[in-house]
């Protein structure tokens, strides 16, 4: 009798348990597919289910390395250590001239499906934002570029949008919220996520996230980890060679252009 209720109590612990894991992707296609089979096997409704996309190196790609994720996180890297080739004062001014580059780059899709992969779940009901470290004043630049690739996110966002840009709670940089974008100016993700969900108290038994960085991918997975939602988290993997090429080279033209980015402010100031 006593093994046979220790067994029921497992068996229930098995049936309740909120699932999770972390995986990796090259597609987008692979991404959809397991939202779609494992909100039936876990019999979720698409309105209990949120699919959260990071954007860069994510569902854009830079058309160039100068501007690009790992241009930032390569002159990011040059901040702590003080390298030659560091172009920003600081990591704000890291952010803004990246901003500048924004409005004059055009950038493409990492996948050519991705527009209509995040589009069809939209269309099936689910909840699906963007959350990107970009700051908000990059969003106009950010949306029109989201626009040219057949992107929208003001059709499938949870809450509303908030109209001026804000500090979350015991943070000190400034984030926005607006058609679905969630502009965090490099903040921790995980926090930034689940500070948005209570802001609009918003709860869902579902999680899905999509982003390049494994540190990413990492704290949003840990930050609902043992929580009431399912969390899965695809570190998506595509640009990697891109990036990875990046790093090992001599980055001469990307050194170039900053200093004629550098050049340029001097001159308008």
């Amino acid at each position: 009798m006593r093994k046979f209720i220790l067994l029921l109590i497992a068996q229930l612990l098995v049936s309740t348990a909120f699932a999770s894991w972390k995986s990796e992707t090259n597609s987008h296609r692979e991404v959809y597919e397991f939202v779609l089979n494992q909100v039936s096997k876990e019999g979720i409704a698409t309105k209990d289910a949120l699919i959260v996309y990071d954007i860069d190196n994510t569902l854009l790609k830079m058309k160039q390395n100068f501007g690009s994720d790992q241009w930032f996180n390569w002159q990011s890297n040059c901040l702590k250590i003080q390298c030659p080739e560091l172009i920003a004062k600081d990591f704000q001014d890291l952010i803004d001239l990246q901003y500048e580059i924004f409005t004059m780059a055009k950038m493409d899709p990492t996948e050519g499906y991705a527009p209509q992969a995040v589009r069809s779940l939209q269309e099936k009901g689910f909840s699906v934002i963007a959350l990107t470290s970009r700051g908000p004043e990059s969003r106009n630049a950010t949306e029109r570029e989201l626009r040219r690739n057949n992107y929208d996110f003001s059709k499938s966002l949870f809450g509303e949008s908030i109209a001026a840009s804000f500090t979350p709670t015991g943070q000190k940089r400034i984030a926005s919220y607006q058609n679905g974008v969630f502009m965090t100016s490099g903040m921790h993700k995980g926090q930034m996520l689940k500070y948005l969900l209570g802001r609009f108290q918003k709860h869902y038994k579902f999680i899905v996230f999509i982003d390049d960085h494994k540190k990413h991918t990492d704290r949003v997975f840990n930050m609902f980890l043992n929580t009431e939602s399912s969390i899965y988290t695809f570190r998506y993997g595509l640009e990697d060679n891109k990036v990875q090429n990046f790093n090992l080279s001599d980055k001469a033209q990307s050194i170039k252009l900053g200093r004629a980015l550098l050049s340029l402010r001097e001159q308008l100031q």
